[in-house]
C-alpha cells in the first residue's frame, strides 16, 4: 500500500490571469508542473518536503512555498498552491484530505473567485471611464460657455464703444 499526494489542477481562468507554469518538488527533486487536470504522486508512507513555485519573466522563478507533510499508507492529501500577487512575496500552500469532490470544489472556488474579481475590476474600469467622459464633457461645455461669454463681452464692448463715439 502507498500514500498519494494530489496537486490541485490550475483552472483555465487561473492560467489566463497568472500565466507562467507552476512547478512542484518533493524532497528537492522536481516532479512536474501543474496542468489542467489534477497531478497525482504515489509515494511510500513517510515524511516529505514539498515545494511549489511559479515561472516568471526571463526564466526566473517566484512565489516559493514550502511545507512538510507526513503521509501514512492509504492517505491521500490534496495540495493546493496559491501564487503571490506581488512578485517579491512567497506563495501559499494548503494541505487537506483528498477526495475528488474536495478537488472539484477547490477548483470551482478558485474559478469563481477569479471571475468575480475580474467582473469587479471591469465594473470599476467602466465607472472610471464614465467619470472621465463626464469630466471631459464638463470641460468642453465650460470652455464653450467661457468662450461664448468672452465673445459676448467683446461684442457688447464694441457696440457700446461705437454708440459712445457716434
Amino acid at each position: 500500500m502507498s500514500a498519494k499526494l494530489v496537486f490541485l489542477r490550475r483552472t483555465a481562468e487561473e492560467t489566463a490571469l497568472q500565466g507562467g507554469e507552476v512547478y512542484f518538488d518533493i524532497n528537492g527533486r522536481n516532479i512536474g508542473k501543474l496542468a489542467s487536470t489534477d497531478c497525482f504522486a504515489e509515494l511510500p508512507a513517510g515524511k516529505y518536503r514539498l515545494r511549489m513555485y511559479k515561472s516568471h519573466n526571463y526564466g526566473t522563478m517566484i512565489g516559493f512555498a514550502e511545507t512538510t507533510v507526513e503521509v501514512n499508507d492509504g492517505d491521500s492529501l490534496l495540495i493546493r498552491y496559491t501564487p503571490p500577487i506581488v512578485v517579491s512575496q512567497p506563495g501559499y500552500l494548503m494541505v487537506s484530505r483528498y477526495s475528488p469532490e474536495a478537488a472539484d470544489t477547490a477548483a470551482e472556488e478558485t474559478r469563481r473567485q477569479i471571475i468575480s474579481e475580474h467582473t469587479k475590476a471591469e465594473e470599476k474600469r467602466a465607472q472610471s471611464q464614465r467619470g472621465t467622459r463626464r469630466a471631459v464633457r464638463w470641460i468642453i461645455w465650460g470652455s464653450v460657455a467661457t468662450g461664448s461669454l468672452i465673445a459676448l463681452f467683446w461684442i457688447l464692448y464694441f457696440l457700446i464703444w461705437e454708440a459712445i463715439i457716434f
